[in-house]
């Protein structure tokens, strides 16, 4: 099986976004790069067992999570008629046939490529907001770009959109402006996951697309969100998508039995 998901990355000018973006991709660290223009691209492929090697807790306010390797919830049964055929799949397929590709779109920080920027936030699966831990600026502007990004997306996408928000440059120790209590406690109630990392050390890296993927999967798999062009999420098996890519344009019959408008309809 494999898992198609449409990242984006938005933060202010020289936070280290492209740099997080070729550490993926296994290339070194350089202290220059040059700015990005407009919009860029990436991509990157993680196999189930990259993903899956360990366990994460997942909160939704309710109640906690595990989401552990197997992925698999016991004695389940499919409620929507559209996941009966991929709950069937995923319970055959073995899981090192399992892949997750991202494609990456790296965002200017700079308020003249606003424009092009936001032409990109259309079909988003989830996001990734980073600053620079030495710059306190930079973290006062992640509010900005939130804001911005999810006025853009269908209200009722809001409670399913996962987002990491990203303290870039850990290994600066003694430059950093902000703790990390405080930073955690204001990505709490924007309702993401914080993360600190170093692309110059390379740590945490992978970390901050892990947990996307892992949050993308545990609303798949429990049927929060419905796989289409509208979250930016195609799922395949053996080069047969799974899902309509158009939600909306489901017969009468299918779209009452799925309830288009809470659920189908809403972007992770």
């Amino acid at each position: 099986m494999e898992y198609r998901f449409k990242v984006i990355l938005l933060g202010e000018y020289s936070c280290g976004k492209t740099s997080i973006l070729k550490r993926i991709n296994g290339e070194a660290f350089y202290d220059h790069y040059l700015s990005t223009i407009g919009v860029d691209y990436f991509r990157k492929t993680y196999n189930n067992l990259d993903i899956f090697n360990d366990s994460v807790i997942l909160d939704d306010n309710l109640a906690s999570y595990e989401i552990t390797r197997e992925k698999i919830i016991p004695n389940f049964k499919p409620k929507n008629k559209l996941f009966k055929k991929y709950h069937s799949l995923l319970k055959s397929t073995p899981k090192d046939e399992i892949n997750y590709n991202l494609s990456i779109w790296d965002t200017s920080g700079q308020e003249k490529f606003t424009f092009i920027t936001t032409a990109y936030y259309r079909n988003v699966t989830c996001a990734v907001f980073v600053f620079d831990l030495s710059n306190y600026d930079t973290f006062r502007e992640i509010e900005k770009w939130h804001k911005s990004l999810f006025n853009h997306l269908d209200k009722d996408a809001h409670a399913y959109f996962p987002f990491v928000v990203v303290g870039n440059k850990a290994d600066l120790k003694s430059s950093r402006t902000i703790s990390y209590k405080e930073a955690d406690e204001y990505v709490s109630k924007l309702g993401g996951y914080y993360l600190e990392v170093s692309a110059k050390d390379n740590n945490n890296i992978d970390k901050i697309f892990q947990t996307l993927v892992k949050t993308i999967i545990f609303n798949i798999n429990h049927e929060l969100v419905i796989p289409c062009n509208l979250n930016g999420v195609s799922v395949f098996s053996k080069g047969d998508e799974l899902f309509p890519k158009d939600i909306r344009k489901l017969d009468d019959e299918v779209k009452e039995d799925i309830d288009i408008k809470s659920r189908c309809c809403t972007i992770m």
